[in-house]
């Protein structure tokens, strides 16, 4: 005689709960494996394999998200939520024309939604496409500021002050950021957006320094925030002081980011140690070789004294 099976009113919480147990746990490697195995419990129910994807892309598994989420739409098409799941899984995974694409299918089927243009919005600053991007992203404005609740969010704010920023439209960047830290004031990556935004206008550089060291309340080894309190430093002709913000960015940085190698170079030349500020501009140039950090690795290079 087999196994008996579960009722289906107890099916959601049990196959929760089975998964809450492997997050918990810290066994996050093995949530694969567990899916696969409630699955064959369970069957392929198309509301449950979307619960199954959502926990995978919450449990940075988008590839076994997208997956699950294939199977849902190929069963039932009209679950709306699918869609956003598997644009969402296809982003993390750095496919953003794959998500373009799910999210036009889930336009031309529902309608343009929040969901829709958000998500649309987020896939073109990927592709570093900010013209589109800020185009979806005040879609995605007016559908939230005309819903029942008639709000905006702090998230959506953040994405557009971005987008404005990177046209180049820095009073609405600042309206953006701001609004989107006046509906959280821990926002802390709009707090350093804000912050070093105007560092490098060389504006407002007092309350840069005020923003970027409440992003560094929050989270105080983040390099890219390191760096913002160090070129902020150094913007108000305090280099001495900028740099060991600078020496720590790099240091915990898990890569050679050329933008903090570059606040190196540019510290490390006004406090005259021109040997290391070349060095600084060497390693920007092994990662992204432009004429303006030749031209300073040049500069530098000029300032050493000739050995003997």
């Amino acid at each position: 005689m087999g196994r008996p099976g579960i009722p289906n009113e107890y099916k959601d919480l049990v196959i929760l709960r089975y998964l809450s147990m492997y997050q918990y746990a810290g066994k996050v490697t093995n949530l694969p494996t567990a899916i696969q195995k409630i699955r064959h419990l369970v069957g392929d129910n198309p509301n449950t394999l979307l619960k199954f994807a959502i926990v995978c892309n919450e449990s940075r598994h988008p590839e076994l998200a997208a997956q699950l989420l294939e199977d849902v739409l190929g069963t039932n098409p009209d679950l709306e939520t699918a869609y956003y799941e598997l644009a969402r899984a296809k982003l993390a995974m750095q496919e953003p024309n794959a998500a373009i694409y799910v999210l036009e299918n889930a336009r031309r089927k529902f309608g343009a939604t929040y969901g829709t243009e958000f998500l649309t919005g987020f896939a073109y600053s990927i592709q570093e496409d900010y013209t589109n991007a800020l185009r979806f992203f005040t879609s995605a404005e007016i559908i939230a500021v005309t819903a029942a609740n008639g709000r905006t969010n702090e998230l959506l704010c953040f994405y557009l002050g971005s987008a404005f920023e990177r046209l180049g439209n820095y009073p609405q960047a600042e309206r953006y950021l701001r609004l989107a830290i006046d509906l959280r004031p821990d926002f802390d990556e709009a707090l350093n957006y804000l912050g070093y935004m105007w560092a490098e206008l060389g504006t407002n550089l007092l309350q840069a320094k005020q923003l970027i060291e409440r992003a560094l309340a929050i989270n105080p080894n983040h390099p890219p925030y390191l760096d913002s309190m160090g070129w902020v430093l150094f913007k108000l002709g305090r280099p001495k002081d900028a740099l060991p913000y600078l020496q720590k960015a790099a240091l915990l940085a898990p890569f050679v980011d050329p933008e903090i190698y570059d606040h190196l170079g540019e510290v490390y030349f006004s406090l005259r140690q021109y040997s290391k500020a070349a060095s600084a501009w060497q390693q920007v140039l092994q990662v992204k070789d432009t004429p303006q950090i030749r031209e300073k690795l040049a500069r530098a290079l000029k300032r050493l004294k000739p050995t003997k």
